[in-house]
């Protein structure tokens, strides 16, 4: 249920990604964010919508940028695989293979990306196969596929990708009846995933040890695994807890305890339940059966309470058998239904065309002029639309060059860039995190006329936070907010602060050597919120031409926005620039007025 809210949000952020990228005509974040928003829809089960959005990104990338299209095809092999479609899925993976052979000195690329996809396939094909001799050759090219990643991992020195290519190594071998190579390619993906603390690598690597031991008849050591599984998933949330469950269970059926193996299938079936996996129900249930019918002929005195549960776990299982075994039979049924609908809509609207061909020329004269004067009615109120929303998107540009000063963005960007070698991975993945945030919250607050100051103030800091990476000794910003505001209740425009900030920062203590400061004050005085920004930089309006224009601007566009406040309100937004000169130096101060009523 996590992973699914965070899809659904990471979603709706690739949707807004898009919608600004196609409105400032940005191509290449285009691209960017289709691939974004189908590899979330991907996540959510939605394979088809997903499919469809990428074809759409691949007719626009097309002869543009190989990279994009080699992107493109992989996320697209990926949702054919969780579609099933496994024939379409190989034919992409081939034409990512070309792509890739293309691209061979281009670093911004797995090399291993394209194996481990037909390894993936050529696995999935081979579990299906009715014919064995063809199972066996599809296994074979599996191996085949994964070997091949795994020596481009080692020769990379790429841990995660080493001990994910043993483990799809593992899993071949199992599904060929090899289980001592299995598991002893399972044991190195666990002997890799400790090393880097690659966790889901570890609890994996038991659940599949662990059901490799129990097909061996080592009852012991598979439970050994399965319960170390079972506590790493506990412990950190992940995985599908329910395998662990069935695991156990399953070994203590072989192992005759029928008490736990009740317990730990009963576990097992309530997971697979709330996950809807119907296969696993289907198998959890098969179990419970023939343990209760076991325990009815055993035990008299329990016989009539143990049948009826066996009764209902085989009642379970075939309703679930029924289900998968009809899927594909229900699915053509309903291309059938859906087809008849068709043509039964296509039949009624040819017999209403008809019938519309045989009605008087006068009843067709006047819906003529009723659409015709309904179009022309349409037309001049979708022009004073159209005139009164192009005045509206001129000012929402203006405070998105404003608030998303594409220099900033670039210095951002170039910040976290070089940091990527300098800092640890927590603390890079922390200022991305905040970077994307920060986006969210600009995204979000565009579309308000007011916000609440804590969330104001949260873009804020995110934005303060991400512009200390620029500076080598940084700079300490101080920023209070007196006790007696309520933020949550104060409502302000958004992304009022930021261009003076920026102002303060790039154009203010960017100008001296040393550490800078900037200060940013909130106070309640009578019915007013007044901001106060300031900075221990130098005067730049004298030496620096070029950020006085951008200053102006900042202010123009600010005071655009309070005479739109103003037109309604009996108490004014008002801003206020002054420059102060102490110990000889000048500088500049912002103090804004907002009417808290």
């Amino acid at each position: 249920m996590k992973k699914s809210g965070h899809s659904k949000k990471a979603l709706n952020i690739a949707k807004k990604s898009l919608e600004l990228s196609e409105k400032i005509e940005f191509r290449n974040g285009i691209e960017l964010a289709n691939i974004a928003i189908a590899q979330n829809l991907i996540i959510l089960g939605d394979y088809d919508k997903a499919i469809e959005v990428l074809n759409k990104a691949a007719n626009i990338a097309k002869n543009r940028y190989t990279w994009f299209m080699w992107r493109i095809k992989m996320v697209l092999g990926a949702a054919y695989l969780g579609k099933g479609d496994y024939e379409s899925a190989l034919k992409i993976y081939i034409e990512v293979e070309e792509i890739q052979q293309k691209l061979n000195n281009n670093s911004s690329i797995n090399p291993s990306a394209a194996y481990n996809g037909l390894g993936i396939v050529y696995f999935r094909l081979g579990r299906f196969a009715k014919d064995s001799l063809k199972a066996n050759q599809l296994f074979m090219a599996s191996l085949t596929s994964h070997k091949k990643c795994l020596k481009i991992a080692e020769k990379r020195l790429d841990s995660l990708e080493i001990s994910v290519a043993y483990a799809n190594i593992g899993q071949v071998y199992a599904f060929s009846g090899k289980y001592d190579d299995a598991i002893k390619n399972y044991q190195l993906a666990l002997m890799i995933s400790k090393k880097i603390n690659y966790i889901p690598g570890i609890a994996y690597s038991h659940d599949n040890i662990g059901d490799l031991y129990e097909k061996q008849g080592k009852y012991q050591e598979a439970l050994l695994n399965n319960f170390e599984a079972l506590k790493i998933k506990e412990k950190h949330n992940i995985g599908n807890i329910g395998i662990s469950y069935l695991n156990i269970g399953t070994t203590y059926q072989k192992l005759e305890n029928e008490t736990l193996a009740i317990e730990y299938l009963e576990k097992a079936l309530r997971n697979n339940i709330h996950i809807k996996s119907k296969d696993r129900i289907m198998l959890t249930t098969q179990s419970l059966h023939r343990l209760y019918n076991n325990i009815g002929s055993e035990n008299p005195l329990d016989s009539i309470n143990a049948y009826k549960k066996a009764y209902d776990y085989l009642l379970m299982h075939s309703t679930y058998k029924d289900s998968i075994l009809n899927e594909k039979t229900n699915k053509k049924i309903e291309e059938l239904k859906i087809q008849y609908e068709t043509e039964k809509k296509d039949l009624l609207l040819k017999l209403q065309q008809d019938e519309l061909k045989n009605k008087s020329y006068q009843i067709y004269g006047l819906a003529l002029l009723l659409l015709l004067i309904t179009l022309i009615s349409y037309l001049i109120y979708n022009r004073r639309m159209i005139k009164k929303e192009k005045a509206k998107i001129v000012l929402e540009q203006k405070l998105f060059r404003a608030q998303m000063n594409p220099h900033f963005i670039a210095n951002a960007l170039s910040a976290i860039q070089a940091s990527v070698y300098q800092k640890p991975p927590e603390l890079i993945a922390n200022y991305i995190s905040k970077f994307a945030g920060l986006m969210s919250l600009i995204l979000e607050g565009s579309k308000e006329e007011f916000i609440p100051l804590d969330e104001d103030i949260t873009a804020l800091k995110s934005y303060i936070e991400l512009q200390k990476l620029r500076f080598s000794e940084g700079f300490d910003c101080l920023l209070t907010v007196d006790d007696n505001i309520d933020c949550e209740m104060i409502m302000i425009p958004p992304m009022l602060i930021q261009p003076f900030v920026e102002n303060a920062i790039e154009y203010g203590i960017n100008s001296i050597d040393g550490s800078g400061f900037v200060k940013i004050l909130y106070q309640k005085q009578n019915d007013y919120l007044i901001i106060e920004i300031s900075d221990n930089g130098t005067d730049n309006n004298k030496n620096r031409p070029v950020e006085k224009v951008h200053k102006s601007s900042a202010t123009a566009i600010t005071k655009a926005r309070f005479k739109n406040l103003n037109k309604e309100r009996k108490k004014q937004f008002s801003i206020e620039i002054d420059h102060l000169s102490e110990n000889g130096q000048a500088r500049t101060l912002v103090l804004i007025q907002i009417p808290l009523s």
